[in-house]
């Protein structure tokens, strides 16, 4: 089970590094880095943002159905439900 949980991870992993490279954002990000690199300058950071947008470029969507599918393979090892739940917010008196 190991094995086929670390095996999913790494083709998510691989489908969404793909998608983003060979979208407008990810075909810049790729030309920044590269010039970056010859010029021995710092890389541009990789963070969502990017991976939505680059220099104008539409990325890839990256949102919870993006993080869902690379860990829907959990759903098959756990159980779910829904229950209903109620946070209590207190009130806190500081003495100064």
């Amino acid at each position: 089970m190991y094995e086929y949980m670390v095996n999913h991870y790494v083709e998510r992993i691989k489908h969404y590094a793909k998608s983003y490279l060979e979208s407008p954002a990810g075909i810049r990000f790729k030309v920044a880095i590269e010039k970056n690199r010859r010029s021995n300058k710092a890389l541009p950071p990789l963070n969502c943002d990017i991976l939505r947008e680059f220099e104008g470029a539409e990325g890839i969507k990256w949102s919870g159905p993006q993080v869902f599918d690379i860990f829907s393979i959990l759903s098959g090892v756990t159980m779910t439900t829904e229950y209903e739940t109620k946070v209590y917010i207190g009130c806190v008196d500081i003495l100064i």
